[in-house]
């Protein structure tokens, strides 16, 4: 699944500036981490400003709701692969809260997260 999932990303990373896909690398390595954006930025030599428009502008996609999304297909592997309980992979992956982490996740797979483990269903990773 997430080795599915990687090669999925670097497909499509062929279209993004040297920036931004060492901006989503550093992300997809480090999302188990606080991640803030000035440290992202920092990492890849921008303002947090200039990042964070950058990213959007050539994504699509708000940076805070990549890292997201990230995080919430790193805890679909999980939820599915492993034992580990809800609370557990929600403060691994830096949720801060079970209900924020539920919100997010039901908010991005149309279920919450015990009844995305309980259907077991692979075809959704």
């Amino acid at each position: 699944g997430a080795f599915v999932m990687l090669v999925r990303e670097l497909k499509t990373e062929n279209g993004y500036s040297k920036a931004i896909r060492e901006c989503r690398d550093y992300i997809r390595r480090n999302c188990t981490k606080p991640l803030k954006l000035d440290e992202i930025a920092r990492h890849v030599g921008y303002s947090e400003y200039y990042l964070t428009r950058k990213f959007t502008r050539e994504t699509g996609q708000k940076l805070s709701d990549y890292i997201r999304d990230v995080r919430i297909d790193l805890a679909k592997g999980l939820l599915l692969t492993t034992s580990k309980d809800i609370q557990t992979i929600s403060e691994e992956l830096q949720f801060g809260s079970r209900g924020y982490f539920d919100r997010c996740f039901t908010k991005a797979t149309g279920m919450s997260p015990a009844r995305f483990r309980e259907s077991g269903s692979r075809q959704n990773l």
